[in-house]
């Protein structure tokens, strides 16, 4: 499957290829440039998973690649991994021509797009994602950031690479709880913008969780195919966009209040899901009924998970700092029904009392 995303001036259209054997493409993306370095981006766990076949597929297109390895995690998408970045491509002598590839997951692909946005004002940038979370949807829509000590996310811009090079086969090294992870997105993404692509999910849980391939790789597609929708209508995040944060208001306050160590950003944006359902029915927007089924598959994958142990008054400091308040009031996303979001302020209280529910 092809898909282009359509960009709004000055930011370039460009093509997100989902297929099984993707990453071999690599070679033809780089030959239409035959001038220039090639620079991959990656993390330590990564670099020893898929760099090597990465770099064979390079070579065997005519190309030197060089590697930038840095440390797995969020806690590393910092401005010091950032400078360290910046600091090594200047040693390699990389110009205009060169490529950077990204090859990881979320920190990896968010971290690259914005040292590609920044590094000599902008060069081409090329995303191979290798987990579920990047594959569906931290790679689409040209979002680039690092995190700050207040905040997830609040440093960054959009820049579009020029190709999306999504292989299913990648996610084989997948531990389970990181195929879980990924898993949240493609449910906030199924209610949110496709109540078919959400029941599908629902039926078919355990299969994608086994990774079987027909299940899995409808899911990608599926999600995918969403995503690429929404940011083409609101490639800078003004309006319609701001759908796609279901769940994460309350879940970018979790990472930031355990220091982005002691939880996931998927069970983070797990539980975010949870609070917005508890709001939506407080508000008058969800029934009961859909709030349950809204929150089956999404405690199915909490399963015995307990809700972190942080001050609540701590948690609002930090949503207020969200990057969809307005005017000083906070915005949630919210669901009427699956597959019809709305957005709506939410005071402190009625968010306590959510957070009250979803944690007993």
């Amino acid at each position: 499957m092809k898909i282009k995303v359509d960009g709004k001036p000055p930011a370039p259209s460009y093509t997100v290829t989902v297929r099984r054997g993707a990453l071999s493409d690599i070679g033809r993306i780089v030959g239409q440039r035959p001038t220039g370095k090639l620079i991959v981006l990656t993390n330590t766990t990564v670099q020893k998973l898929w760099f090597g076949r990465l770099r064979r597929i390079l070579a065997a297109a005519g190309r030197k690649s060089t590697p930038i390895v840095i440390n797995d995690g969020e806690r590393y998408k910092t401005r010091q991994t950032y400078q360290k970045i910046i600091a090594r491509l200047i040693d390699l002598g990389a110009d205009r021509q060169s490529i950077l590839i990204t090859l990881g997951g979320g920190v990896v692909g968010d971290l690259g797009g914005f040292v590609a946005a920044t590094y000599l004002r902008g060069i081409d940038l090329v995303h191979i994602p290798t987990t579920l979370v990047a594959q569906i949807d931290s790679s689409i829509g040209g979002k680039t950031a690092i995190d700050l000590p207040r905040a997830k996310n609040m440093l960054g811009s959009f820049y579009n690479p020029r190709q999306v090079l999504i292989d299913p086969e990648l996610l084989s090294t997948l531990p389970d709880e990181a195929l879980s992870d990924g898993l949240f997105e493609a449910i906030k993404t199924g209610l949110v913008c496709n109540k078919n692509l959400f029941a599908y999910i629902v039926d078919h849980l355990d299969e994608i969780r086994q990774q079987r391939p027909s299940a899995l790789d409808r899911v990608v597609r599926g999600t995918v195919h969403e995503k690429a929708k929404v940011v083409s209508v609101d490639p800078f995040d003004r309006n319609r966009r701001a759908i796609l944060n279901f769940g994460h208001t309350l879940g970018h306050a979790l990472e930031t209040a355990a220091g982005y160590r002691k939880i996931s950003h998927g069970v983070a944006v797990g539980w975010g899901m949870l609070a917005a359902l508890e709001l939506s029915h407080l508000l008058g927007y969800g029934e009961r009924r859909v709030v349950e089924r809204a929150a089956e598959p999404i405690r199915d994958l909490l399963e015995r998970k307990r809700f972190p142990q942080t001050e609540v008054d701590q948690l609002w400091q930090t949503i207020k700092l969200d990057k969809k308040v307005q005017g000083g009031k906070v915005r949630f996303v919210l669901l009427k029904a699956i597959g019809r979001p709305v957005i709506d302020f939410v005071d402190r209280r009625t968010v306590f009392k959510a957070l009250e529910r979803i944690r007993k």
